[in-house]
């Protein structure tokens, strides 16, 4: 075999390979997303709501007009401005970033 016919046999190798760990990492991107029931699509549209519910904290998912979670913590003690921003709703995008909301006001 000549060095070209060496070069091109590595490349298309090396070529191979990336496809490869490329639909490896799409499988398991994939499966993760349906790991949690939604896909990918809803998963994006979702978001986290923290607001005031019967004088507590709520916690609620997109639109949903009820918590799925509420928490034992009395709103009274924050500043009007929080109470007002709460009646509204604050959203986040994440899990994430609604933990760190949660943590900045009950923290």
């Amino acid at each position: 075999m000549t060095h070209r016919s060496y070069l091109y046999i590595l490349s298309f190798t090396l070529f191979l390979c990336a496809m490869i760990i490329i639909i490896g990492f799409m499988i398991s991107y994939s499966r993760k997303s349906e790991s949690k029931g939604l896909s990918q699509s809803e998963a994006s549209a979702i978001s986290f709501v923290l607001k005031e519910y019967n004088g507590k904290l709520g916690l609620f998912r997109g639109q949903a007009q009820s918590p799925y979670q509420t928490l034992d913590f009395d709103i009274t003690y924050l500043s009007e401005y929080d109470r007002e921003l709460l009646k509204e709703g604050i959203s986040v995008d994440t899990q994430h970033e609604l933990e760190m909301l949660i943590e900045d006001y009950t923290g």
